[in-house]
This record gives C-alpha cells, structure tokens and sequence, in this order.
C-alpha cells in the first residue's frame, strides 16, 4: 500500500511523538484498544462507503458518457482515496459536495465510537494509576489517536512506530518503513509489513518464502524477532541493533 506525502508526514510525526513520549514499548492493552476501535470505526463507516462509492460512481459514469475520460479517471482515483481515508489536495468539482456530506456522515457516525475508546482508556488509566507509568503514557498515545478518528495506517504508527527506521541485523541493513514497505540490503531485497496482533510480520519478495517476526512489545535499541523460510519452516531466532 503506498501512501501519500501527507500521511507519511503524519505517520512521522506520530511515530516521533511515541518514540519521545514513551518511555517503555507499547502495552498489550494500548495494541488491544487501538485494534478494537479500529475495527469497529471501520464497521461503522461501512454504510457511509458503500453510499459514497455508489453516489459517486454516477457522477463519474455520467462523465464517461459525455467522453470527459480524463476527469472521470481523476474522479475515480479521487473516489478511491477517500474511502481509503486519504486526504485529497483539490477535489473535483463534481465530487466536493458529495464529499462533504460523507464527512458529516462519517463523523456522526463515529461519535459513539470514540466515546467508548476513550472512556474505556479512561478506565484503563485510572486502573493503572500509581502502577505503570510506562503503560499509562502508551495508553495516553491510544488515546491521542482515537480522539483525532486516526484510520488504520495512523493507528498502526502509534502501535508500530518506535521500530520504524534502520536496524543493523546479521551484518546487513533492514529498514521498517511508515508506508508499510521493509528493504534488507541483501540483494537489495524488498518487502511488505503488517501487523498481526502484537507482531509486526514482514514479507520478502526476493528469494525464498521469508517471513520476519518483531514484537511491537518491545522498545529501546536491540530487535528481537524470528525468521521462517518456507510456509511450514520452522522459526529461528533473529536479532539487531538499532542503525545509527
């Protein structure tokens, strides 16, 4: 999935202010809660998407019609990147109205939503006071991200963030990026992340079938993970130093 430049500047940015804010890795309860509103801010829109793509895919047929195939080609990448929560630079014209409505809509809908996590981080909070001050300031972040309705690639950041960047593993560079992209020096390998509960898997394109396994519940300058070649290979441990 590639982003545009405003969400990896975003991404950056939360990912910085988790880095410098918590002290210790993120917690099992900040990654359950984030996972949860996510889920359910996604089910929420559902109607919303399904009326906005409708709605808009005739508008962008009629344009068709009238042999305007560029603008229905920009309509329609632009219909896209809404949906997917991406933030547009100048909307078509034909599509602003539209696009408006869905926001309110969305918006409304996610009220109850927000509500919940946030008082349910309330509780966790409150729960942990004179305990954790680690786990605390991590819920604090979720908290950050559910009051702005941050969609998936915003909320990943804060859950993921700190291992984004260079690491030194078995005497090659591996590099998590905020686009969801990994590169390893290694036959200038490429690859794809995401995160599967509290494990942030990577992908490889080159090669063999590999997968790298980092738990997002760790922190700090060493990464700890594993390594499988091959569907049913067996997991071997993998470890790393922070690039500097």
């Amino acid at each position: 999935m590639t982003l545009p430049s405003y969400h990896l500047q975003l991404i950056a940015a939360l990912a910085v202010g988790v880095a410098s804010s918590v002290a210790a890795a993120p917690t099992p309860e900040m990654v359950a809660v984030l996972m949860d509103y996510n889920q359910e801010f996604e089910r929420a829109r559902e109607s919303s998407d399904k009326i906005l793509r409708a709605e808009g895919s005739k508008r962008i047929g009629k344009m068709v019609r009238e042999s305007r195939t560029e603008e229905a080609k920009l309509a329609g990448a632009q219909l896209e990147d809404k949906i997917s929560g991406k933030k547009i630079a100048e909307v078509h014209s034909e599509l602003k109205q539209l696009f408006d409505q869905y926001d309110k809509a969305v918006n409304s809908a996610a009220i109850p939503v927000r509500e919940k996590y946030l008082n349910r981080v309330d509780g966790l909070v409150k729960a942990l006071e004179g305990k954790d001050t680690g786990a605390i300031l991590a819920l604090n972040e979720a908290k950050k991200a559910i009051d702005s309705l941050a969609r998936a690639a915003e909320i990943e950041a804060v859950v993921a963030g700190h291992l984004f960047g260079e690491w030194n593993v078995n005497g090659s560079r591996l590099g998590i990026h905020a686009d969801h992209t990994a590169t390893y020096s290694i036959n200038g390998n490429t690859g794809t992340w995401k995160l599967e509960g509290t494990d942030l898997l990577i992908e490889w394109s080159k090669g063999p079938e590999i997968t790298n396994k980092f738990s997002v519940l760790q922190a700090g300058d060493t990464l700890d993970g594993s390594e499988k070649i091959g569907r049913n290979g067996k997991w071997e441990p993998v470890a790393g130093t922070r690039k500097r």
